[in-house]
């Protein structure tokens, strides 16, 4: 990504897609690129459209605001990238319970120090999350309950 102007994602000897690396990062067209182009965690919704370029997505208890370009509403696969949810120590209730809206409630099952941020992996409705977080002066123990709120990128709908 760092060295590259644009560039041509081919799946079995295929083009995928071209683009930009900001584009096939944040904009990937389909799943397969949208896991090759690094890490993604592949989520079923269903999309609501708002207006002619803005939709909603439901996650749980958390509703996003997305592009929805032009995906037909109803069913269709979300891709969240590590850093699109802010992890939060939470004192509240674990998955499965009530919560507020707009907070979706994860346990971390695993939490690895890299130095510039941790990475946890968080078991939630939705099933487990790969997440990343600067926060590396106060981590996260694993089994603690956390609240999961969007950080207002990295997340794009996909045909399902």
């Amino acid at each position: 990504l760092a060295v590259s102007d644009h560039i041509v994602v081919m799946n079995h000897a295929e083009i995928a897609q071209i683009g930009s690396p900001r584009d096939l990062y944040e904009r990937p067209e389909t799943m397969f690129v949208a896991t090759f182009m690094g890490d993604a965690n592949l989520v079923p919704a269903e999309l609501r459209h708002l207006t002619d370029t803005q939709g909603e997505v439901r996650l749980g208890d958390l509703i996003l605001a997305v592009a929805h370009r032009n995906i037909a509403a109803g069913s269709v696969q979300i891709s969240l990238r590590p850093e699109s949810l802010s992890v939060h120590a939470s004192s509240g209730t674990s998955p499965g319970n009530a919560h507020p809206a707009g907070i979706l409630k994860g346990v971390i099952r695993k939490a690895a120090y890299l130095g510039t941020h941790i990475e946890y992996h968080v078991a939630t409705d939705l099933g487990e999350l790969f997440l990343k977080s600067d926060e590396v002066l106060q981590p996260i123990a694993p089994g603690a309950v956390v609240s999961l709120t969007p950080t207002g990128h990295g997340v794009t709908v996909l045909k399902p």
